[in-house]
């Protein structure tokens, strides 16, 4: 196995100069001359080598004659999307990796009895989608008692730019940008959840029919807190998938089967008004076993476990298949 990022040509990283590049294609021609079968997998989704930024040099330059065969497999962190074709499986690594970020947490840092706020709403990198929805939830007064932000240590947010309370803020970051990428941004900082009703949480792909489940998504899960997701059409039915369970007895989610991304939006803002009226102690009473649940699916081995065996079976056969 080998990461799909380190095909990344970088002027910045030494391990991903051109001729570190060169290296390892040379290292997975030689693997597959020698009858050996490659995996290429991540944590990061594989959206991300399309953007032209991202220099990657493709999987047909990395293979040449063996682009065709099924000597080679793609394993990526999205689910839905098959962009390439019978080589494309999918992993659970970024769940992983953000279930080991949390290993201090603690159901005893939660308490969701006193709810002083209506919604969490923490955007990162401004990505037009975000943007989009931020404008729609601010000219619906929906942030009016909310914590909220728009802040990256890498991207500007410009006029919309906004640091969170810095009560509410993670000790580290207070005063400053977040930077997006680092660990502390995986793990749950109670504080946040305990004093608001509801996670608006603004997902990193808006593709339909392509989902990738990051910390955005965990963080509430493990907070027990609810959720309602900006992302591609199907989202939480994929969720659901996996055995999580979402809101849709307790409040409308019929946002999740619309693929016009503007009349999602604005059937999510339909759905957080419908939310703020509600009262929070009624609503976290009956969605208890809910909340629990998700978090405790979330940190147990059985979840991976059984993915992983499972996709395992599935490459084995396809490597073996005429």
């Amino acid at each position: 196995m080998v990461s799909y990022l380190m095909f990344c040509v970088s002027t910045d990283t030494e391990y991903r100069s051109q001729s570190a590049v060169n290296k390892k294609i040379a290292d997975v021609r030689e693997a597959l001359d020698t009858g050996k079968k490659v995996v290429f997998i991540s944590w990061e989704h594989h959206k991300y080598l399309d953007f032209e930024s991202t220099n990657f040099v493709g999987f047909r330059q990395i293979l040449g004659p063996y682009y065709e065969t099924n000597k080679w497999a793609v394993c990526v962190p999205t689910f839905g999307d098959n962009q390439y074709g019978v080589h494309q499986f999918s992993n659970l690594d970024f769940l992983i990796m953000v279930r080991g970020f949390n290993t201090d947490y603690s159901t005893d840092m939660l308490d969701h009895s006193n709810k002083k706020k209506d919604f969490l709403y923490l955007n990162g990198k401004p990505h037009q989608h975000r943007i989009k929805l931020f404008d729609l939830i601010i000219q619906h007064g929906l942030l009016e008692n909310s914590l909220w932000s728009n802040s990256s240590a890498t991207h500007s947010w410009g006029s919309r730019t906004k640091k969170l309370d810095e009560e509410y803020e993670i000790p580290e970051w207070r005063g400053s940008a977040m930077d997006g990428y680092d660990s502390s941004t995986r793990r749950v900082y109670a504080p946040q959840y305990n004093t608001t009703t509801c996670s608006i949480v603004p997902e990193t792909l808006i593709d339909n029919h392509c989902h990738y489940i990051t910390e955005k998504t965990i963080k509430p899960i493990l907070a027990e807190q609810i959720f309602v997701v900006l992302a591609g059409s199907g989202y939480l039915r994929n969720l659901r998938t996996f055995g999580f369970e979402t809101f849709g007895k307790h409040f409308d989610e019929s946002y999740d089967e619309c693929e016009d991304l503007d009349e999602r939006m604005s059937m999510i803002v339909d759905t957080l008004k419908q939310i703020k009226r509600m009262d929070p102690v009624k609503l976290y009473r009956d969605t208890t076993d809910i909340r629990r649940h998700n978090r405790e699916l979330f940190l147990s081995d059985k979840l991976y476990e059984d993915f992983n065996r499972a996709e395992y079976t599935k490459i084995e056969q396809y490597f073996i298949a005429k």
